[in-house]
């Protein structure tokens, strides 16, 4: 029996087999908000019981989340009155004592199941919210618990556990568990896919509408909010599956689990709508598509949440790897630094001790210099000393300038020396190589054997290259050592 949502006042008959024997009759359809029911006697006597959600759930005659009476053996008709606004939708059923507990039992055992297995899903993901610091986790759990939340008045679970003395909070629970519902899987959707910043602007504007509605639904209890609702619920998930088709056509996981996932919960909320309306036959199946689609969708979210903590694993483990590989690398560059530099070390060691080893075959010839020096310098100024009269001043001068230029000549022999045997770091600069070995033969001279003769044809014209003079005259005295050594 059913005539779809409607504002009128109707009524239907519903006649009893003669046959039925201990009967429960029965109405599974918890949105019906008031009508009576009048219990025909075979004698023409009737009774009156007034039901639905506008009446404390606690004064029904069988307190569950359908309409149930129990029917004596006289009664063969009933007459159900249909007051104010509601879907106008009938599913009337007679079972016996036996089949109406198993039907509760199995009825109580699958809200149980669902209502448990969300609460499992929000307490997981309030979890990973602590360990994380990701909001798309509380999105996902305030969406679960408003969800949820709304599904209690849709099954009447709400009506007979949460406000079974208040009847008006069935339609407060409608309004608010589905504007914050639509509100936070709007959020849910764009921090869990990540949408980009231009798509904020139009989410927030079907949040602020989806806030309106709700408001002007609790202000103005009127039928007509309850189609606004359903126009403003098609819009909101049908912004949130282009949003979920864009992202999955990018090649990503987040958007075609959050398509899948919402898309189910879509077809059944159409079915629940479809059934509300009358479209569909009322069957206990058709009447929890919605709950099926809802714990199928926010299974699909719990998954792809939980794999976003093992890709966030990954890719942490991925970066210690990373780290590890550079505190790797850099210990390999420091210890190929600190070769590199005793390599260094050990050339200028390598060096050092050529310049020694050289200066000692140096010293020979040196000392032979010395002593022709010292020599002149003594017998000059002992002639300096004999030529006492102004007649020899002259000659006195020449002595004294040859005893000059002797101590020029040795100054400039340890000047030499000196330079040579330093230590001190190597810079490449500019020079004249012409000058340079010009200025090399005195050193030379100084070093080979006084059988060797020493020819230089040096170029007028200067020949500049880029290195260090020191390295040059080591260069001369070393080839003519070697030289002088291979003659003997």
């Amino acid at each position: 029996m059913s005539l779809g949502y409607t504002t009128g006042s109707y009524w239907f008959r519903y006649q009893i087999p003669s046959t039925a024997g201990d009967r429960i009759f029965v109405i599974d359809n918890p949105w019906l908000l008031r009508f009576d029911l009048y219990l025909i006697d075979q004698d023409g006597s009737h009774e009156k019981v007034p039901m639905g959600v506008s009446l404390p759930t606690s004064e029904r005659p069988l307190v569950s989340t359908v309409f149930a009476l129990p029917l004596s053996p006289s009664i063969d008709q009933i007459y159900i009155h249909q007051l104010g606004e509601s879907a106008t939708n009938f599913p009337a059923r007679l079972l016996s004592t036996s089949e109406y507990s198993s039907y509760q039992a199995a009825l109580n055992n699958f809200h149980g199941f669902y209502y448990g297995l969300v609460l499992i899903m929000v307490l997981y993901n309030l979890a990973l919210y602590f360990g994380t610091r990701d909001l798309a986790y509380i999105a996902y759990s305030v969406y679960a618990g408003a969800l949820s939340f709304f599904l209690a008045s849709a099954d009447g679970t709400g009506a007979l556990i949460l406000w079974p003395n208040t009847p008006w909070m069935q339609y407060v629970a409608v309004t608010l568990g589905w504007g914050l519902a639509m509100i936070t899987v709007v959020e849910f959707a764009l921090r869990f896919m990540r949408i980009s910043d231009k798509h904020l602007v139009p989410a927030r504007v079907i949040q602020a509408l989806v806030l309106l509605v709700s408001i002007s639904s609790l202000a103005f209890t009127s039928s007509t909010w309850f189609g606004v609702q359903t126009i403003f619920s098609a819009l909101a998930l049908s912004y949130l599956v282009f949003l979920a088709w864009g992202v999955a056509r990018a090649g990503r996981r987040d958007g075609r689990l959050f398509l899948i996932g919402n898309s189910v919960f879509v077809a059944g909320a159409l079915f629940h709508v479809a059934l509300l309306f009358g479209w569909i036959p009322h069957t206990p199946i058709t009447h929890h598509l919605i709950h099926v689609g809802s714990i199928i969708e926010l299974s699909f979210f719990a998954v792809a949440l939980a794999l976003r903590v093992r890709d966030n694993q990954e890719a942490r483990l991925a970066a210690v790897r990373r780290s590890q590989e550079l505190s790797r690398h850099n210990r390999e560059l420091e210890i190929a630094r600190s070769l590199a530099e005793e390599h260094r070390q050990l050339q200028r060691s390598v060096h050092q001790a050529q310049k020694l080893n050289t200066i000692g075959q140096l010293a020979g010839g040196f000392a032979h210099d010395f002593n022709n020096i010292l020599a002149s310098i003594m017998g000059f100024a002992e002639l300096a000393q004999k030529r006492e009269s102004q007649s020899d001043r002259a000659k006195l001068n020449r002595y004294l300038s040859e005893i000059l230029n002797s101590g020029e000549r040795g100054a400039a022999l340890v000047r030499q020396l000196l330079v040579y045997s330093r230590s001190s770091p190597t810079e490449a600069q500019r020079i004249d190589l012409a000058t340079t070995v010009r200025e090399s033969l005195p050193l030379l001279t100084g070093s080979l054997p006084a059988t060797v003769q020493i020819k230089a044809d040096i170029t007028a014209s200067a020949v500049w290259i880029q290195s260090d003079p020191e390295y040059v005259q080591q260069l001369l005295v070393n080839l003519s050592l070697n030289a002088a050594e291979a003659n003997n």
